[in-house]
């Protein structure tokens, strides 16, 4: 057990000793005691619930303000929350009993029931009133405040049935005017009636009964209208309303006569004083014409019902212009007519308008029909010497841009070369069909006369560059036609591939430059290439040849290149077949024929000796030597392409040669620019674009017009000279005809299909520019056979 502190360890507490000291009065020996002070720890207990007391006091006081003021927070919240209800949902709110003892929130409850009752009401009596109120006869004050009174029961409390009173006050007035207007106005629509029905029975006895014309009629009702005035104390609007009334009244039933005479009559007073028009006064002049109109438009109606024949005979004669004042007058003159003179007179002019329009419209249409006349001969003169030059080899070149007169006389308008193109084009197959259908007419097979016809097709094309639509659109796309599963399927889709197939090879067999032209899908190329060498060349049957076609191209391309030929041996090869045709074995030219060996290669579809075969014909037949760089023909190369490309290069070589390090014409070469017909000139040396020349077929055809310049001037100097000056010239010009064959016979020393034709070409251009100049220069037999031999 501790030794402390109530047996802890707590040291006990020592005990002070506490000094003596003397009383505080002198002489004496008292000592006084210690002295405690005791009751601390009560009174600062009381201190603290004293304040505790006044801060509880003071929270209170606060809570009492916070609750009586409608602008705290929890007020506005609750109130906004209480502005969005609805009657039933406020109700609802009051019998819960959240607002009881909070005087703000009750008196806002108690507002917003009132102003809820009110809207209420007011929705309900505006519907009672337009709906089920007896205007004539009920008690609108009455009625009003039954209802009222039993909105007002229904609040509970009165602060909400005050402030319903409030809002509802100035409504009760406000509609017990509107009540007091409206029946009103019942009276007057009811003595309106009465009047305009009084001024009918006027009028029909006046026009029935006694034969009166609209004209009397109309005065007897103005007089009437006047002793209104007097008698039933209308004003001059009522009267004028009355009036207006009756005039439209007969207006809709067609009878424009007494309308018209209401509307535009003479009217008095009761004193015989004068009163405008009814129509001339502005409130009715733009309705009251409306009217009159009407009324005429409902008389024609009617009458053409009850005179449907004769009506429809006027109208025809009306359209052709053919009604005249005669016929007008011939139907005055008849009793039963129905129309009087005024329609007559207006369907005369009617007439002689559209006479007129029928006349100037028949002069325009003549007019027209010879502009258009002009502009389709003009344009059939066109092309028809279109169609005459396209018949000749080249002639296509000679067609240019043409214009003619338009069709609307106002000008001219452009028959581009691509029209002119495809309407000689259009013209042309429509006479092969004819000419197939003579052939089979005569006894010729179909398939012999299609034949035939497709060979004069062809070489028509081929010899105008034109593009075939229909055989591109059955050539293209045959590699994703021509399946392994599609053509296991045998029947008709074997028979249509197998035809398409053979169409390339019919074509490529005619005319293998044109042919390669058509084909823009590589992988249809290929298809067709292994195709026609499998039956060709590997004795294929044609099922057979386009099963292996399919295969090919089928195979994953892992497969197909493992059959690719060398890089050794495809440059070899590449670099013989160029030397062979006189061309460079220089990057550009081995590029483009290895990627055809290695195309050609893969799938093992054609070996390296049937490669070299077929490639040794393609470049032959397709492309063009140009200073020993190959150049596709893609059908955009005219046939006088040689002479007017050594033309064109010559005078880049005159303006850019010092780029080149002087190395002459024979550097550049052309390479085909924006997709074709477009050439850019490079230079093997710089291995680029010499300058930013393009040779265009525009310009193509400035230097043909240089040609012919050429030979007038070369007439035109002849023609001039004499003795040894002309022996001289004549020398020079044979010297430069020497050189013209030298490089005719170059082109055609490349032995293919373009070379030879684009040398025949251009040997006929000269043999023919050639007989022209020796019948003009008027040479001698001698002169002419030193120059041409």
């Amino acid at each position: 057990m501790a030794d402390g502190l109530f047996g802890t360890s707590t040291p006990r507490p020592q005990l002070q000793q506490t000094a003596l000291r003397p009383a505080g009065i002198p002489g004496s020996t008292f000592i006084r005691p210690q002295q405690r002070e005791t009751g601390g720890n009560l009174r600062a207990l009381a201190e603290a619930l004293g304040g505790l007391n006044q801060s509880l006091q003071n929270y209170a006081s606060v809570q009492h303000q916070e609750q009586e003021d409608p602008q705290s927070k929890a007020h506005r919240e609750w109130l906004g929350r209480a502005q969005q209800m609805d009657a039933t949902q406020l109700s609802a709110l009051a019998a819960s009993g959240e607002a009881d003892g909070i005087r703000v929130r009750e008196d806002a409850m108690f507002a917003l029931l009132g102003e809820r009752a009110n809207s209420d009401f007011r929705t309900e009596w505006m519907t009672y009133y337009n709906t089920e109120f007896d205007r004539a006869n009920g008690d609108a004050h009455s009625a009003y405040s039954q209802m009222r009174e039993r909105y007002a029961s229904g609040l509970e409390s009165d602060i909400a049935k005050g402030n319903f009173y409030r809002l509802t006050g100035d409504h009760f007035q406000s509609w017990m005017e509107k009540d007091a207007e409206l029946a009103i106005n019942e009276v007057k629509t009811e003595i309106s009636t009465a009047v305009v029905g009084s001024f009918r029975t006027t009028i029909d006895d006046a026009m029935d009964i006694h034969g009166k014309t609209p004209q009397e009629a109309a005065q007897l009702v103005f007089a009437q209208s006047a002793a209104n005035r007097s008698f039933l104390e209308m004003t001059g609007q009522e009267q004028n309303d009355t009036l207006f009334a009756i005039a439209n009244e007969y207006a809709l039933k067609g009878e424009e006569g007494i309308a018209r005479a209401i509307m535009e009559g003479q009217r008095t007073t009761s004193d015989g004083a004068k009163l405008p028009s009814l129509i001339s006064i502005p409130a009715y002049t733009d309705k009251g014409l409306r009217m009159l109109e009407a009324a005429g438009a409902t008389r024609d109606r009617k009458t053409i019902e009850t005179d449907l024949h004769g009506r429809i005979e006027i109208d025809t004669l009306k359209a052709a212009g053919a009604f005249t004042q005669a016929d007008a007058d011939k139907m005055l003159a008849d009793p039963n007519n129905p129309y009087d003179a005024d329609v007559l007179a207006g369907w005369v002019r009617e007439s002689a308008a559209n006479l007129q329009q029928i006349r100037n419209r028949a002069a325009t249409e003549e007019q027209k029909r010879e502009l258009r006349r002009l502009s389709e001969g003009a344009e059939a003169q066109v092309v028809g010497q279109a169609f005459a030059a396209m018949t000749n080899m080249g002639g296509i070149n000679r067609i240019v841009d043409v214009e003619i007169p338009n069709v609307e006389g106002t000008g001219t308008r452009t028959l581009t070369k691509d029209q002119i193109v495809g309407t000689v084009t259009a013209h042309f197959e429509k006479s092969l069909q004819e000419q197939q259908a003579s052939l089979e007419a005569n006894g010729v097979p179909e398939e012999e006369a299609a034949r035939q016809v497709n060979a004069t097709r062809l070489e028509w094309y081929a010899g105008n560059r034109i593009e075939n639509d229909v055989w591109v659109n059955t050539l293209n796309g045959i590699a994703g036609r021509a399946t392994v599963e599609t053509i296991m399927q045998g029947g008709n889709t074997l028979a249509a591939l197998t035809e398409n197939a053979e169409l390339y090879r019919t074509l490529k067999a005619q005319n293998s430059p044109y042919t390669a032209t058509l084909l823009s899908d590589p992988n249809s190329k290929r298809f067709l290439e292994i195709y026609d060498n499998a039956v060709t060349v590997r004795r294929f049957g044609p099922q057979e040849a386009l099963n292996l076609a399919a295969q090919t191209l089928a195979m994953p391309i892992m497969e197909q290149v493992k059959s690719l030929v060398s890089e050794n041996d495809a440059t070899r090869l590449a670099e013989t077949i160029l030397r062979d045709q006189g061309a460079d074995a220089n990057a550009l030219n081995l590029t483009y024929l290895k990627e055809r060996i290695h195309g050609l290669s893969m799938g093992g579809a054609m070996d390296i000796r049937q490669i070299d075969q077929m490639l040794r014909a393609e470049v032959k037949d397709n492309f063009l030597t140009i200073n020993g760089m190959l150049l596709m023909d893609h059908r955009d190369l005219p046939d006088d392409f040689p002479a007017l490309a050594k033309r064109e290069l010559q005078e880049v070589i005159d303006v850019f040669g010092d780029r080149n390090g002087g190395r002459g014409v024979e550097d550049l070469y052309l390479v085909p620019a924006s997709g074709g017909s477009k050439w850019a000139v490079w230079s093997k040396y710089l291995g680029g674009p010499i300058s930013s020349t393009i040779i265009t077929p525009q310009s193509l055809q400035r230097q043909r017009g240089v040609i012919t310049r050429e030979a007038e001037q070369r007439t035109t100097e002849l023609l001039e000279l004499k003795g040894q000056e002309r022996t001289q010239y004549l020398a020079q010009y044979k010297a430069q005809l020497a050189e013209e064959r030298a490089y005719i016979n170059q082109i055609q020393s490349q032995n293919g299909q373009a070379s030879n034709r684009y040398a025949a070409q251009m040997e006929d251009e000269l043999d023919a520019r050639l007989a022209s100049e020796v019948k003009l220069w008027g040479l001698t037999p001698e002169e002419a056979a030193a120059l041409l031999n």
